[in-house]
């Protein structure tokens, strides 16, 4: 009997554990979009709302900054100067910080964008890439 108690009382304890850290991740998850542009509002293939698409620009179509933001305004994806991330922390390739002049998106589909990463004014161009809805994971990604 004592080891049935033990055994729910650890996964009481595990389950608590996954809601706040879910929790933290949603809540404190957010940002300030005073100074972005809504490019684009993303769905699924159900035609669900899969976030809006926000970028902070610096010229020409080129933008520093990029989130999507859910329904309840939690960031989904962001993009900026140190990288790419989802709501599992670090997604895709590392970004070298000295040089970097912006990112400019390529193509917009409905649950995907296309775009490449600049370095030096503008000069040196990335190869593409693709930040897209993962259906499995229910999750952007790189």
């Amino acid at each position: 009997m004592k080891k049935i108690t033990l055994l729910i009382l650890v996964a009481l304890i595990a389950i608590t554990a996954s809601l706040l850290a879910l929790y933290k991740i949603n809540s404190t998850n957010k940002v300030d979009l005073h100074n972005f542009t809504l490019i684009s509002s993303l769905t699924a293939k159900d035609g669900g709302s899969l976030g809006n698409v926000y970028v902070k620009y610096i010229s020409d179509g080129y933008f520093t900054d990029l989130y999507i933001v859910g329904k309840n305004d939690e960031v989904l994806y962001k993009m900026d100067n140190t990288g790419f991330s989802n709501a599992k922390g670090k997604d895709g390739p590392e970004i070298e910080a000295e040089g970097f002049y912006g990112y400019k998106i390529r193509e917009i589909g409905t649950d995907y964008f296309d775009l490449n990463y600049y370095r030096n004014g503008g000069k040196i161009k990335s190869d593409d890439a693709v930040v897209h809805w993962n259906y499995e994971k229910k999750i952007f990604e790189f």
